[in-house]
């Protein structure tokens, strides 16, 4: 025995498109179906494109992972750079003080009277203080007049002066040192020779 086969449609067949959800269901059983097939290829592609991704994270990954350990190698040599690079630095600093203090002594000397006589010398990388005593006040007048007129210092002070006996000073005084133009005469000097 042959079954029977019944087609069953329970969707009325007229005035179906005329009414809204007609129009409804029509449009989604035609189009409707596009826009599913179409977001179905763009799940896929972003499912397919992940791996991709995946593959590209775990290679940046152990890029990141051995540019750690290059940097982790070398954490120690540069340590060792930086501290020598500090080391020179500290030289420089001392080299220039010493260069420094070394044309100042110069310049005292060549410009020191004989009668005059230091207690004291202080020197630091922007002040000179000084004390001692001048056998006459000539002398230290003419010192005093040679520090003022010099380049190598500013803002000359005199901070005491007295007398001790008939022709015997006593004094202190200071001065900011110009250190640009200290160490261009050294420059010059050096030249020179």
């Amino acid at each position: 025995m042959n079954p029977l086969k019944l087609k069953i449609n329970l969707l009325p067949k007229k005035d179906l498109e005329e009414k809204a959800l007609g129009r409804f269901l029509k449009w989604s059983l035609s189009f409707g179906r596009y826009i599913i097939v179409g977001t179905e290829i763009i799940v896929l592609i972003a499912f397919f494109s992940r791996f991709k991704l995946d593959r590209q994270l775990t290679d940046l990954h152990e890029e990141i992972n051995q540019k750690e350990a290059i940097v982790q190698f070398n954490l120690d040599f540069e340590n060792k750079a930086r501290s020598i690079q500090q080391q020179l630095a500290e030289i420089k600093n001392i080299e220039q003080n010493y260069d420094l203090s070394l044309q100042l002594l110069s310049f005292l000397e060549k410009n020191l009277p004989k009668d005059i006589a230091f207690k004291t010398l202080t020197l630091s990388q922007e002040k000179i203080s000084l004390a001692g005593t001048s056998l006459s006040s000539s002398s230290f007048i003419d010192f005093l007049a040679r520090i003022r007129t010099s380049e190598k210092f500013s803002q000359v002070f005199l901070q005491d002066l007295s007398r001790k006996s008939e022709e015997k000073l006593e004094f202190k005084l200071s001065a900011e040192i110009n250190k640009d133009k200290l160490l261009t005469d050294k420059n010059e000097t050096a030249d020179k020779l």
